[in-house]
């Protein structure tokens, strides 16, 4: 295993984040913690996204994304007392199976609220605005679709 120190040796400001970790899954955060990754570690870097047990994703910031935020605070105090949790993707996608702007506008401020009760300081959009440049485009598809900010195109 490569040290903290090692790994901070050319960049010391920087801080090293563990996990990258999607749909609350601290169980996950626990087992790396308790293979003695803890010391080696600022943040753990979660993705709190959430599907239901039927694999819906679930679009509200409910009583469900709290569980999952509470819980990776809880894994991470049991290895070892504080390390920052920190929010490096979440969003809302808007395709034709999605939510609207409108519903997206209100659980980013929801999700932010959140994230300011559990002190994590550092929250990343997934996307600041929709991906129209590619030809793969679809207003069908849920990763094209995640913009906070987006202007409509007129062909023609």
């Amino acid at each position: 295993m490569v040290s903290k120190r090692e790994l901070a040796k050319d960049n010391p400001k920087e801080k090293t984040a563990v996990g990258a970790v999607a749909n609350g899954d601290y169980y996950w955060v626990g087992q790396l913690l308790e293979e003695g990754l803890y010391p080696n570690m600022d943040a753990v870097s979660n993705h709190p996204y959430i599907w239901n047990a039927g694999g819906v994703f679930n679009y509200l910031v409910d009583d469900e994304y709290h569980r999952f935020i509470s819980g990776m605070t809880g894994a991470i105090t049991k290895y070892g007392g504080w390390k920052e949790q920190i929010i490096t993707e979440v969003g809302w996608p808007t395709h034709s199976g999605g939510i609207t702007k409108e519903q997206q506008a209100i659980e980013l401020v929801k999700q932010v609220v959140v994230a300011d009760y559990y002190d994590i300081s550092t929250n990343q959009f997934y996307r600041s605005a929709d991906d129209f440049v590619h030809d793969y485009y679809s207003a069908d598809e849920a990763e094209n679709n995640f913009g906070v900010f987006y202007h409509v195109h007129k062909c023609g």
